[in-house]
């Protein structure tokens, strides 16, 4: 004989699972939201820089926004200018 689980005994497998990592300080295992991070170094990023000279350029060829562009370099207390200007 098979052995059958109601919906109301899986339901509460699932809940004593929950309860137990909680109590075990594991905490809930919740998904992300928000955009996924480009990943783009701060390298490619001076190096696209260089080779196309505008910030609208290096966006285009990175497939990202000028504002990501300006946050990857405030991250590492840089600025296009100053990259820009070598």
């Amino acid at each position: 004989m098979k052995n059958i689980i109601t919906k109301e005994e899986s339901d509460k497998e699932v809940l004593t699972k929950v309860v137990d990592d909680i109590v075990q300080g594991k905490g809930l295992s919740t998904r992300k939201l928000g955009r996924k991070p480009l990943g783009h170094s701060v390298i490619n990023v001076c190096d696209m820089l260089l080779s196309t000279h505008s910030i609208g350029g290096a966006a285009k060829e990175l497939n990202c926004s000028r504002g990501y562009i300006y946050k990857i370099l405030k991250q590492e207390g840089m600025t296009p200018k100053v990259i820009l200007k070598k």
